[in-house]
């Protein structure tokens, strides 16, 4: 008796149940990892996965990481909002001119007030608050990693006038064709049916020029007026990633038009800025921070991919270089290195695993427990350990705990990969434990494998891992075996550091592809500030054009502004 009355009243409780939800318009949401759709009223823990929760009422809205968004447009990782602004998790600003402070927590919304304030350069959101603020030339805006890496602290920066450049060379044959001799009236057609193209970069390569530190103003000028029109191929656009946003103007790139017999420029152009690097600013949370403005040198550089793919979507696929690294492109045949197919430049495949242990500072290198010194080193920074932030093995791990319940990373890996990885592997164990030269690397973004690669960069980025961690672990785990590629690479700092300039190949390959190419096709490092440094691209350079391969790659072409200066990019 006492048997069936509990069936019965569970069955009468299911009914109710049902009927609540039937009356209250309860709407079923899947919970996953860390990017949370959660209702108004619930906080859930930041590691809980695949949880199953409800929203209730009219006022229905997705929770990210405990701020609320809009449900038309749920936050996702890597997913660009309005204005081609990536929201980065676990940051806090730093620097800069608070403009103001609003009781929202609605990242969408605290985006949009962003960008409708022509002085607001950036925001920072937490779970009550929504705080905009306008760069300051003596005290910059930057981004340090939110104390104890809270996932409810998300930053963005509006980056209203970043530009890509595209090569004379892709309209020049309109030029000749028409008869026209000026090259910026040519310019501003081609730039306006551009625009009116919004499919123009489906079959084009963005080359991301990506600079560690401050910039050296000889060899940027050298970089955008001399090498990179002789090297790159003639379907790359390029974009300039700078710690800072700074004025293209100043290094020749213009695109200005007559109007009533006066000069006036069309677009205002600036690069595109990584702001994941420190600056010597009182911090509320770390205190003074470093006053050595080079100290993380592009450790996180890596978040120059998915920042200029946020802004500038589209393209065929994403090539990221440093400024110090130079690629004989020339060389490149575009179905094999700039397809679907990403590479790298070290051999794929090899890693091994390691447990983690309690951080500790040793007198003498490498400063830690683990043999390669990066892993030991405070994360976001390549030469030091201060114990401000987790070293960068506890990041690693981290980010890759957290990957493994990110389903749309997830779906493109195997199902040995995943079992490997994800399943089998304890949440203490960093496997792959592995780092290779990140200089240079190529990411497709034709299908859902290249898109998940870069989320994959985001949330490692997010958690401020050293770039050559990052995309060797990830390189290691999503990419299968048919698929991978090995770029020649050549390396000479040892040589540089005897004042010579002599580079050897920095790993044996191990696929046929890269075999087929020069051995070095892509060197590092080569500093184009210095004479030598540049004489020796230019050498290059010269055996190149001896042996040129026809019209699929620029060349210096006369093409003259009205200025008298030649002109080797159309600003977009």
């Amino acid at each position: 008796m006492n048997t069936s009355f509990k069936q019965w009243y569970k069955i009468i409780a299911v009914l109710a149940l049902m009927v609540c939800i039937l009356y209250l318009g309860i709407d079923h949401v899947v919970v996953r990892n860390n990017w949370f759709f959660l209702s108004d009223e619930e906080q859930q823990p930041a590691q809980i996965k695949n949880i199953t929760t409800t929203a209730r009422g009219q006022n229905k809205m997705f929770v990210y990481n405990n701020i609320r968004t809009k449900k038309e447009m749920p936050l996702v990782l890597g997913q660009a909002l309005e204005g081609g602004v990536l929201p980065v998790r676990r940051f806090v600003l730093v620097g800069g001119r608070e403009i103001a402070t609003r009781e929202n927590s609605d990242a969408i919304q605290c985006n949009i007030l962003c960008l409708q304030d022509l002085q607001c350069h950036a925001w920072y959101l937490n779970a009550t608050f929504c705080h905009t603020y306008a760069d300051d030339y003596d005290y910059p805006l930057d981004a340090f990693q939110a104390e104890g890496n809270n996932i409810s602290s998300v930053i963005g920066f509006i980056q209203r006038n970043a530009r890509v450049l595209r090569p004379v060379t892709s309209f020049v044959s309109s030029k000749r064709s028409s008869g026209t001799t000026s090259t910026t009236t040519n310019a501003l057609a081609y730039y306006e049916s551009v625009h009116a193209n919004n499919s123009i970069n489906s079959d084009r390569i963005l080359y991301i020029l990506h600079f560690h530190h401050e910039v050296v103003p000889e060899g940027l000028m050298r970089l955008l007026n001399e090498a990179l029109p002789k090297t790159l191929q003639s379907q790359m656009d390029l974009v300039v990633v700078t710690p800072r946003s700074i004025n293209l103007r100043d290094f020749g790139i213009a695109l200005d038009v007559s109007k009533d017999g006066k000069q006036v420029s069309l677009i205002r152009i600036e690069s595109l800025r990584n702001p994941f690097r420190s600056v010597p600013v009182q911090n509320s949370h770390w205190g003074q921070i470093s006053n050595d403005n080079t100290s993380r040198r592009g450790a996180n550089g890596i978040m120059s991919m998915p920042i200029a793919r946020a802004k500038f979507p589209g393209y065929r696929g994403y090539l990221l270089m440093n400024d110090d690294a130079m690629l004989r492109s020339w060389v490149l045949d575009p179905k094999v290195w700039l397809d679907d197919r990403p590479w790298c430049t070290f051999p794929p495949g090899i890693y091994s695993e390691r447990n983690q242990v309690k951080r500790r500072v040793r007198p003498r290198y490498p400063y830690g427990p683990y043999q390669w010194s990066w892993f030991n080193f405070d994360s976001g920074t390549v030469g030091g350990m201060e114990m401000r932030t987790r070293s960068n093995f506890d990041a690693a791990l981290a980010a890759l705990n957290d990957m493994c319940g990110e389903p749309i990373i997830t779906k493109v890996m195997s199902k040995e990969a995943y079992t490997e990885f994800c399943v089998e592997r304890k949440n203490t164990t960093l496997k792959p434990f592995v780092n290779g030269k990140a200089d240079g690397l190529y990411v497709p973004n034709t299908n859902a494998f290249g898109s998940a690669i870069i989320d994959a960069i985001t949330l490692f980025g997010e958690h401020d891992t050293f770039m050559e961690i990052s995309y060797a672990m990830i390189y290691s785990m999503l990419v299968s075996h048919d698929k991978m590629l090995e770029m020649p690479y050549c390396d000479g700092f040892a040589a540089r550091s005897q004042g010579q300039l002599v580079f050897k190949p920095y790993f044996r390959l191990t696929r046929n592809e890269g075999k087929k190419i020069h051995q070095c096709t892509l060197i590092h490092p080569l500093k184009f500030g210095f004479d030598d440094d540049f004489n020796y691209w230019k050498s290059i350079v010269a055996v190149k054009e001896h042996n040129s391969r026809g019209n699929n790659y620029t060349s210096w072409n006369n093409n003259t502004s009205n200025d008298g200066h030649e002109t080797f990019w159309i600003p977009l």
